[in-house]
């Protein structure tokens, strides 16, 4: 791995290019890649979106499951009080 870095005044495109020929005519091959700085930080920008929107997705299904448990235990808690209430009428008490 090797860094580079440029003067203020140069062009970013113009030194790509000058290095791409220098490491072409010494290696022959191609077997490098040229990553800019901008285009590494590009690439980690569109990772966190991606992490961010799994994220949101894991939550919004976690609070939809655990609004569905609610509910359920909340139904489950006004029958079972309704048939007490209505068993406590049926033999004659009286409300406060």
């Amino acid at each position: 791995m090797i860094f580079f870095s440029v003067r203020p005044n140069a062009s970013m495109s113009q030194v790509a290019s000058q290095i791409d020929s220098v490491m072409s005519r010494d290696h022959g091959t191609k077997d490098y890649m040229l990553v800019q700085a901008n285009e590494s930080l590009h690439l980690v920008d569109i990772l966190m979106k991606l992490i961010t929107a799994v994220t949101v997705g894991v939550v919004g299904v976690s609070f939809l499951v655990s609004g569905i448990g609610i509910m359920n235990v909340m139904l489950l808690v006004v029958n079972e009080r309704t048939r007490e209430i209505g068993l406590r009428i049926a033999v004659g008490a009286k409300s406060y």
